[in-house]
């Protein structure tokens, strides 16, 4: 007889398929208004509805309906959780693009400040090399390359020194000449 009576209660507080309809279609709008939260994205809404409704779906297969806690309370429990679960999932993403952007500019900064200093050391280089060399130079030769160093063109120097360009570009194949000259004989 004890027998009887559990198979009583458990066929009282299961839900069949046709209940799990009404339940469903009975607290979707609730469900909607839950989610028309200006921190929840309108293409993530649907998505977060479908979560839910599965949530309820297999809520409502072990919910026990004699017991005091109402229904509207666990769902509200529900949709509060996947809530939450979405707003830490979209503050991990921002954090995490955060974290990206910030490497990024740290890295390119570096590069660049890696660049500069290595073109400044690799330019005082040439500058001590080229003043070493720059003995044998005549004063034009040495006027070129000292504009060149510092990146000027052909054009400008030209104008600089009121020569004709011809004279630069002769210049500086007299200075390459030279170095070429002093660094194969002086290794």
């Amino acid at each position: 007889m004890a027998k009887n009576n559990t198979q009583d209660c458990t066929s009282q507080t299961t839900v069949s398929n046709f209940d799990i309809e009404q339940i469903i279609e009975t607290v979707t709008p609730a469900i909607k208004q839950a989610l028309r939260n200006y921190s929840i994205h309108a293409n993530d809404r649907e998505d977060l509805y479908q979560e839910i409704l599965l949530k309820l779906f297999r809520a409502l297969k072990k919910f026990d309906f004699s017991q005091p806690t109402p229904f509207e309370h666990y769902v509200n429990r529900i949709v509060k959780a996947v809530k939450n679960d979405y707003i830490r999932k979209k503050m991990a993403m921002l954090h995490r693009q955060d974290m990206l952007v910030n490497d990024f500019v740290v890295s390119y900064n570096y590069k660049k400040s890696e660049c500069i200093l290595e073109n400044n050391v690799i330019s005082d280089e040439m500058r001590h090399q080229i003043k070493a060399l720059t003995v044998s130079f005549t004063q034009l030769e040495q006027a070129v390359i000292t504009y060149t160093l510092e990146d000027y063109k052909p054009q400008k120097i030209a104008q600089l020194l009121n020569v004709k360009v011809k004279v630069v570009y002769n210049a500086l194949q007299r200075c390459k000449m030279k170095m070429k000259h002093h660094l194969k004989y002086h290794k």
